[in-house]
């Protein structure tokens, strides 16, 4: 009996890091969409009604978190840069270091993101930007 126990303490186990793997596979290919600056495979790894909020923006839905990626986001030259990650469950908390241009002068932030994933797909996004979420205008 105790054998059984083990054994299927071991399964939950395998179960619970084949969750964590696909929860870090999902997190870092947002990351890689992100630095590619590719608007659609980045909207891909979205579910339709994610909720995304940053700064003092709450947006709902991919179709409008659609309109933050556009031209005018990417010509900054965004990067994210992960430094840690942890995992807990479907959720995800990642420290990164952001990379912008403005007005020609590159510019680095730390900032916090939180992930809930949902069915393979990013349900919701909380950033945190040091001193504050906003861009400099």
């Amino acid at each position: 009996m105790e054998e059984h126990g083990a054994r299927g303490h071991e399964s939950v186990e395998r179960g619970a890091k084949a969750v964590t793997n696909e929860i870090r596979e999902i997190v870092l290919r947002h990351f890689d969409d992100f630095n590619s600056h590719n608007t659609t495979r980045l909207l891909a790894g979205l579910r339709s009604d994610v909720e995304w909020a940053t700064g003092q923006d709450l947006i709902s839905g991919a179709a409008q978190v659609e309109e933050i990626f556009d031209d005018g986001l990417w010509d900054l030259s965004p990067s994210l840069h992960p430094e840690f990650l942890v995992i807990e469950g479907h959720r995800a908390a990642v420290r990164c270091r952001e990379s912008i241009v403005i007005d020609g002068s590159e510019c680095e932030f730390q900032i916090a993101i939180f992930f809930e994933i949902r069915d393979g797909l990013i349900a919701s996004v909380k950033v945190y930007r040091e001193g504050s979420a906003d861009l400099p205008s």
